[in-house]
């Protein structure tokens, strides 16, 4: 993760970025098999893979990960939902190839490169959990361009992400953005 100075510019401007369909074009197929291998493989609990999706659509990792703990009767621990987490990630980086990579949207370098020369912060927001988020921008290269984010692994919903970003801000930068420069 790279920053701007904030001493160069009057006023900080931020954009933010959602992963999926903003800057990788598709997901891919082992992000989804992740959620029921590895409530399988920590649990020890079949997963049969019927759901309404549609309850998933936009969701945050957490808020999928109760969701899956709650259907198979193990407890919804926090305890329990680092434990998936942390499989999770280990599933991921074990099975992603790099077929992911291809799903970079040819437009982003330049445009992240163009947002740092300019001195305008870049934030990722995005309801993946942050090692799972992290992992995925970095096998298409560009989470170098990023000076932080806020992830789906602590709130369970997808609109309480956005009230992390001054926080966050605050604690990677030491400052943070007026609600206009975001």
């Amino acid at each position: 993760m790279t920053g701007s100075d904030p001493q160069k510019m009057k006023t900080p401007k931020l954009v933010l970025f959602d992963i999926d369909g903003t800057l990788i074009s598709a997901r891919h197929p082992i992000l989804s098999e992740a959620f029921f291998v590895t409530v399988e493989n920590t649990f020890g609990v079949k997963d049969d893979r019927i759901y309404d999706y549609s309850k998933f659509e936009g969701a945050t990792s957490r808020y999928i990960c109760k969701a899956i703990l709650e259907k198979h009767k193990v407890p919804v621990t926090e305890e329990n939902i680092q434990k998936y987490f942390r499989a999770m990630y280990k599933y991921v980086v074990e099975n992603m190839d790099e077929s992911y990579g291809k799903g970079l949207f040819p437009e982003v370098i330049p445009f992240l490169t163009k947002l740092k020369e300019n001195g305008i912060y870049r934030g990722v927001i995005t309801g993946n959990g942050e090692d799972v988020g992290w992992h995925k921008l970095k096998v298409v290269g560009i989470d170098k361009y990023f000076d932080f984010g806020v992830f789906g692994d602590i709130p369970e919903k997808q609109d309480e992400l956005a009230a992390q970003v001054g926080p966050k801000a605050l604690n990677v930068l030491g400052f943070t953005f007026k609600p206009e420069n975001i």
